[in-house]
């Protein structure tokens, strides 16, 4: 409660089973198939993909390291993030003149977060030329017409995730000022 990005805190065994958890309904939950648990399991540090939850069916993603005890791994501590949560706090809140807003794209160009919380996981940049542009620059700015609208966006790689934080508005709003 007192990290409310957090969807829940867990300590998992080294058969990926959860053992002690912030939210007790997850004790005994199997997570041995995921990714993070398996990387951190041989000794990485993790950052796993967005996913659904399996407690809660809500965009999340873990931060998992390993536990050890005299240099033997012995277990994984995972934090498992509420995307929501960290979206509303550091994504939602940019804002670009009067209409341009932030958004957040895995490696594939799907949506992680957007204003509009139903494209989240299920929309992406991917299908379009300027999206497509994006995803294989990873840094700088495009300008597109987006449904008649030209749009300008700033965009940049976060180096540890693979995602690629977007910011952007329309010219006519970033130019208002100059105009006038």
């Amino acid at each position: 409660a007192t990290y409310g990005s957090y969807e829940f805190l867990a300590l998992i065994d080294t058969d990926g089973k959860v053992v002690s958890s912030s939210d007790q309904e997850n004790i005994g939950l199997d997570l041995h198939n995921r990714d993070y648990v398996k990387q951190a399991l041989s000794g990485q540090s993790a950052i796993s993909k967005v996913l659904r939850s399996k407690a809660s069916s809500n965009p999340i993603f873990a931060i998992a390291e390993p536990v050890t005890l005299d240099e033997r791994i012995v277990g994984v501590l995972a934090g498992v993030v509420d995307m929501q949560g960290f979206n509303n706090e550091f994504i939602s809140t940019v804002q670009v003149g009067e209409r341009g807003y932030a958004y957040l794209v895995d490696a594939d160009g799907t949506f992680l977060s957007h204003p509009d919380r139903n494209n989240v996981l299920k929309e992406g940049i991917a299908q379009y030329e300027w999206g497509q542009k994006i995803l294989k620059q990873k840094s700088g700015f495009i300008q597109y017409p987006w449904k008649g609208i030209n749009k300008i966006v700033s965009y940049k790689p976060i180096e540890k995730t693979g995602w690629i934080i977007a910011s952007g508005a329309e010219l006519e709003d970033i130019f208002t000022p100059i105009n006038k």
